[in-house]
């Protein structure tokens, strides 16, 4: 039984405009100077043949005519009858570009037979619930015009049909002849509202050269049960959501303002905590015990818990911007926090992260503390407990001193101090490494003058979880309260591959993938790993089954013809190369099957035409070669 049986994916539908045969007025949309061009000059007799077909012919102005399908439809129904080359002409380029179109569309359509799956195909007004498809191949711009909005249409109608399927989400992959699908393919998918667990993207070109369509869709469907889990989770947590503040609104409503005053004079009032500010936290806790409380969420939740870690999909080497997002406004409040106080008489709340202002002259010299000694690239964060801040104006503050630094996916981050691994200020993302050895008391009115002076500026506020980590770290000796794993450290590298050559040398392997589509993953000082993208694996693997016996050294060909005999390196490179931090000019061995290995090298630059050996670098190994960029 296939992967695709044991999923239940038996469907699929191919849909593109090329399967269209009468153009439309968008088609057409490039030629609209040859239409008025052919109005202008048209012959009498080629007039009466129109208007024969489309009465409003004579009624209706140029413009009107060119936009029209229903004309443009009778066009070029009669382009062989009309006496004007320029019906030809312009139809030439439209039928020329759906014959190439054709062509790569029957190759996926007999990719897609070969995997056992039942293909349909459709143009623009496709039904996909009539369809019904389970693996849905669409073109991203369903018209020849392909202009920079024009995928909007292939977006709605999977939109809409995303919407009646949520049980069972379908597979989407995004095809185009367009150079722009890269850049265009996030804001599709998000548009869409597809999930990326279960979208992928293969151009029209490399539809022809193999079998990178049927690859992607392997991957996809050997993960399908895990991504249908994922998606159920984020519906229910959407779901939740809205419940969750339906209620809370009615609670809201329900109060009155004396149960509000009824409210500070019970609590508020002793803790010297403003309403406002009581009520937004009030409100989020509330928030969060409807959601917890929601019984599909937990239900879609536990389901979770089943995913394999070792069953996933290759990571993304993208450095994407989302992901920083995502860990910034889970380490930090909301910038409008910050103008809600939690006390009436402290103006300093934990968690409060100050940076040195750019552009201000240093304190006055009567105004001089630790504080105005800062550096551009160094940050305070304020310590003292949350008790201490919210009855009275402490004489003492507790602040940690921290390192900044910009973030980008080349930047290796080895140090296990603790870290605040992503802040997001300017429209720059910083990562922060807080220095436990350097904690800082100093006097409320030292920071206010730093404050006042300019010196320093309040940027925002942590969370009081990741607060209470970096707390707790600092006071370590008091004990330390479990508290999340340390967040795994990600940069770029290079990725050369070798081969011995006929002589034994080290010879380096040609392989086109993209920049960035390698990186380095530290969990530990000792545990490494090596991700690529699927492209990247793609190309590896294929570039080194396409090397012949007669470039390869004799002892190292029985290890090559293992390789193409397996798919046991593609799986490993899929899930990541596991490895520890070793000496520059020495190898690590990594095993990949019987016959099979990787000899692994970082920031080895003396390797071209090294010789092979027993020993450091076996004959039946493959080497990568690790290179940090910088």
């Amino acid at each position: 039984m296939s992967v695709f049986e044991r999923n239940s994916l038996n469907k699929a539908v191919i849909i593109d405009d090329a399967y269209d045969a009468v153009p439309t007025a968008e088609d057409l949309a490039n030629h609209r100077q040859e239409l008025y061009s052919f109005l202008e000059d048209i012959e009498e007799s080629d007039s009466d043949l129109l208007i024969e077909h489309y009465s409003s012919f004579n009624e209706q102005d140029w413009d009107e005519l060119i936009d029209s399908n229903d004309f443009i439809s009778i066009l070029y129904s009669l382009k062989d009858q009309l006496k004007s080359s320029f019906a030809l002409e312009i139809f030439e380029d439209f039928d020329s570009t759906r014959r190439h179109d054709l062509t790569i569309l029957s190759k996926i359509q007999k990719d897609l037979e070969s995997l056992g799956l039942l293909v349909t195909t459709a143009g623009r007004n496709v039904s996909l619930t009539e369809a019904d498809a389970d693996i849905i191949i669409i073109d991203l711009f369903l018209t020849q015009r392909q202009g920079s909005d024009d995928y909007a249409k292939s977006a709605s109608i999977l939109k809409n049909h995303l919407k009646e399927c949520s049980p069972k989400p379908p597979i989407v992959i995004l095809t185009s002849r367009s150079p722009r699908v890269d850049h265009l393919k996030e804001s599709f998918r998000d548009e869409a509202g597809v999930s990326e667990s279960l979208f992928r993207i293969v151009k029209k070109s490399e539809i022809l050269q193999g079998d990178k369509l049927q690859r992607k869709l392997r991957r996809l469907a050997t993960h399908y049960g895990d991504a249908q889990r994922l998606v159920d989770f984020i519906n229910s947590w959407s779901c939740a959501i809205d419940d969750s503040r339906k209620q809370i609104v009615e609670l809201l409503r329900k109060l009155d303002l004396t149960d509000f005053a009824q409210l500070q004079k019970l609590l508020l009032v002793k803790e010297n905590a403003p309403l406002g500010s009581y009520l937004v936290d009030l409100f989020d806790h509330v928030a969060q015990y409807h959601i917890e409380s929601n019984e599909a969420l937990s239900r879609s939740a536990n389901q979770l818990n089943e995913i394999v870690i070792e069953k996933y999909p290759p990571p993304y080497i993208s450095g994407k911007r989302e992901t920083q997002s995502f860990v910034h406004k889970y380490l930090s409040q909301g910038p409008n926090r910050l103008c809600l106080p939690n006390s009436a008489s402290v103006s300093y709340q934990f968690g409060d992260l100050f940076f040195r202002s750019q552009e201000t002259p240093l304190a006055s010299s009567k105004n001089k503390s630790v504080i105005t000694s800062i550096k551009p690239d160094e940050a305070l964060l304020l310590l003292t407990p949350p008790c201490d801040l919210m009855r009275e104006t402490p004489n003492y503050l507790l602040l940690i001193l921290g390192n900044i630094s910009r973030i980008t996916p080349s930047t290796p981050q080895r140090s296990f101090k603790p870290r605040t691994h992503a802040f997001y200020h300017n429209e720059i993302f910083y990562s922060i490494e807080w220095d436990v050895k350097s904690p800082l008391s100093v006097t409320t009115e030292a920071l206010d003058y730093a404050l006042s002076d300019g010196v320093i500026s309040k940027v925002a506020r942590l969370r009081a979880h990741h607060t209470a980590e970096i707390q707790q770290r600092l006071l370590s000796d008091i004990g330390r309260s479990g508290l999340a794993a340390p967040m795994l450290k990600t940069f770029s590298v290079s990725l050369a591959v070798y081969y011995p050559n006929t002589e034994g040398k080290l010879t380096a392997l040609r392989i086109e993938h993209p920049e960035g589509s390698a990186a380095m993953h530290i969990a530990s000082e000792k545990s490494h790993r090596l991700t690529l993208s699927e492209d990247a694996c793609d190309s590896i693997y294929s570039a080194l089954c396409a090397l012949e016996d007669n470039r390869i050294h004799p002892s190292s060909r029985s290890m090559y013809g293992a390789l193409r005999n397996s798919e046991s390196l593609l799986l490993s490179l899929e899930k990541g190369l596991d490895f520890k931090w070793m000496e520059q000019d020495k190898p690590q061995i990594v095993p990949i099957a019987e016959m099979i290995k990787v000899a692994l090298f970082v920031n080895c630059h003396n390797i071209d035409g090294l010789v092979i050996q027993r020993g450091a670098i076996s004959d039946r190994s493959i080497v990568f070669c690790l290179t940090e960029e910088h």
